[in-house]
């Protein structure tokens, strides 16, 4: 469990054969929407994706995972081999299990990966990482929260009459943004919260 205690990962010396870490959690909604809109599917039905977004979504989990429990912090990915089996979907209890499965070099390690749920098996392959010559320890944080807003027809000529508004006369060009009146433009912004408190948000418009 991570919980608040630091990350420390696997260097050459304690990344023995055999070696087994597990992470669990339930896959929530907002992740498929952050994929949808990357993918401009804002609007698609759930079970409705394109096979690309959740193939995005599946390798995220995973190189989250080999980023954070096995390796761990300090290994670089090298090459990653995966086998999609079945569609994630939302409330999914995913586990995902890791295994060092082999050491082709003493610098490098091949963990094996298998995803899985109640339904059954999501996905299966392996990472090929570099290790650290040390262990690299990742101090918690709090992860950002990515929020998703939906802006409303007209967006960018309100947002040129302000900026004119404000004395900005820098021209703008809004025929290569021609949409149908009931198209909305997906943005999101990724919030992350300091020790103090304070949000520093950053946010992205996808087109």
């Amino acid at each position: 469990m991570e919980g608040n205690a630091a990350l420390v990962g696997l260097s050459r010396a304690s990344a023995t054969l055999g070696l087994v870490a597990t992470s669990e959690h339930e896959l929530q909604e907002r992740g498929f929407d952050v994929v949808a809109a990357l993918f401009g599917t804002p609007d698609a039905a759930p079970g409705k994706l394109p096979d690309a977004a959740l193939a995005l979504l599946m390798h995220g989990m995973i190189l989250d995972f080999v980023a954070r429990r096995l390796p761990g912090p300090g290994c670089d990915v090298l090459e990653e081999r995966i086998r999609f089996v079945a569609d994630p979907a939302a409330g999914d209890r995913v586990v995902i299990t890791g295994k060092i499965a082999a050491r082709p070099s003493a610098e490098t390690a091949t963990v094996a990966i298998t995803v899985e749920c109640g339904r059954g098996m999501l996905a299966e392959g392996a990472v090929e990482v570099r290790l650290p010559a040390e262990p690299v320890t990742l101090r918690p944080e709090a992860r950002p929260d990515i929020i998703l807003h939906r802006h409303r027809p007209g967006f960018r000529g309100f947002t040129k009459a302000r900026n004119e508004k404000r004395g900005d006369r820098r021209e703008h060009n809004d025929s290569t943004d021609e949409r149908k009146p009931d198209q909305t433009r997906p943005s999101c912004s990724a919030h992350h919260f300091t020790p103090s408190g304070r949000s520093v948000a950053k946010r992205l418009i996808l087109s």
